[in-house]
């Protein structure tokens, strides 16, 4: 597995995120996640149109997986940064939502550019501009279970997914959504301390911990 120690960018250096790291593959959408340099250090998206990422780095899971990472909520009732598991090479896959004002967090089983199917929905207190450290955990196949939780509320979402369109492999992702709160605004939305694991063992084996405040895989020894 490779280590790599990054030096923040200089101020004003601001890269999209496969730019920056070529493991991150933007899969779908025509928006932008970029890294924030100088004194902000982290992931903001750039422009109002839905995109999404996937991690397909050295021993990035492809089957039972988390991701957990910091979102900041914008100040309206749109998804912004939200987690996503089993992504594959058109974007597809199961997506978590954190949605303030409205105030319920959603699974879907996501489709890029088609129809998404809503598979549960839990209602619960969001907040406006607020940060949460969210996570998304994918195991089996059939069914596929899916758990989502929260810091402030624990586990809020678990299913089961049977169906015949479920998703049984693919990488860990990230999703932008949002006409509001982007880079650069008054209130922006963002996404930093990206923590991702491989589950195939029953237990997580951390494969990426991205702080974007050092820019190092801070939870990985060198070789």
């Amino acid at each position: 597995m490779s280590w790599t120690k990054r030096a923040a960018p200089a101020m004003g250096d601001d890269n999209p995120l496969d730019v920056f790291d070529s493991d991150w593959v933007r899969v779908y959408g025509a928006g932008r996640i970029i890294v924030r340099g100088g004194a902000v250090n982290r992931l903001e998206g750039e422009s109002l149109a839905i995109t999404d990422y996937r991690y397909t780095g050295d021993g990035a899971p492809t089957g039972d997986q988390l991701i957990r990472m910091r979102i900041h909520t914008g100040t309206s009732a749109e998804e912004h940064f939200q987690p996503m598991v089993r992504v594959d090479a058109s974007g597809n896959g199961y997506l978590a939502t954190w949605r303030p004002v409205s105030n319920f967090v959603r699974l879907f089983r996501f489709v890029a550019g088609g129809v998404n199917s809503i598979l549960t929905t839990t209602n619960v207190t969001l907040s406006i501009n607020t940060t949460y450290e969210v996570s998304l955990k994918i195991t089996g196949t059939n069914p596929c279970i899916i758990t989502a939780s929260d810091d402030v509320n624990g586990e809020l979402i678990s299913y089961e997914d049977s169906h015949a369109s479920r998703y049984t492999s693919g990488y860990p992702g990230i999703l932008w959504n949002a006409a509001g709160n982007v880079k650069g605004s008054a209130s922006p939305a963002w996404v930093d301390d990206i923590d991702i694991e491989n589950w195939a063992t029953g237990t997580g084996v951390s494969v990426l911990s991205e702080d974007l405040t050092q820019f190092e895989w801070s939870k990985l020894s060198p070789p």
